[in-house]
């Protein structure tokens, strides 16, 4: 009696390579977190529920339950690495990621906070850097502080006189109220 080919092992190499060619041709390998590593999902290390679209065209969304000792895929969490997807059960399908555990979530939801912390304080140096070069360029230029200054009275005016009268101690006192009122 003839063995069955799918019982030969060079047989079963041969269309393990097939398929894996054919994924690669018909599965955009941006579906998967690594690009070289077709058909494993994300937090491969460890058990978990992940969602595949099955149809593009409608709302065909599965959840699969990958088993990271075996590596592979199974319909149910309760199904062992005996019960797997082959291959070519995965072929046009898209993989769109882990179903997160609420503790995941939060783990998240911290590590967003923590990243928007560091990039304002990150902003925040960068502004204090700043004002300390413009603030050490200025040092000891009074007469330019002095044309800015006045330059910048008269073009905030929007059409009003703005009256400047130099005291002792350079303290402005500007008359804006009555002055071309009559």
């Amino acid at each position: 009696m003839m063995d069955s080919p799918a019982n030969d092992p060079e047989m079963q190499k041969l269309i393990a390579m097939e398929v894996a060619d054919i994924m690669k041709d018909t599965t955009a390998p941006t579906n998967w977190p690594d690009p070289n590593r077709p058909g494993v999902p994300m937090f491969h290390e460890r058990d978990g529920e992940h969602v595949f679209c099955t149809d593009p065209e409608g709302d065909g969304n599965l959840v699969y339950y990958w088993i990271a000792e075996h590596q592979v895929w199974v319909e149910y969490d309760h199904q062992r690495g005996e019960d797997a997807l082959e291959s070519y059960d995965l072929i046009g399908w898209s993989y769109i990621g882990p179903v997160l555990t609420p503790t995941q979530n939060k783990q998240i939801i911290v590590q967003q906070a923590q990243a928007e912390k560091e990039a304002e304080i990150l902003k925040a140096q960068g502004t204090a850097e700043a004002n300390k070069i413009i603030g050490n360029s200025l040092a000891g230029n009074e007469a330019y502080l002095r044309w800015l200054w006045i330059n910048k009275l008269d073009s905030g005016s929007s059409g009003k006189t703005v009256v400047y009268v130099p005291t002792d101690g350079m303290v402005p006192q500007l008359e804006t109220g009555r002055v071309g009122a009559n």
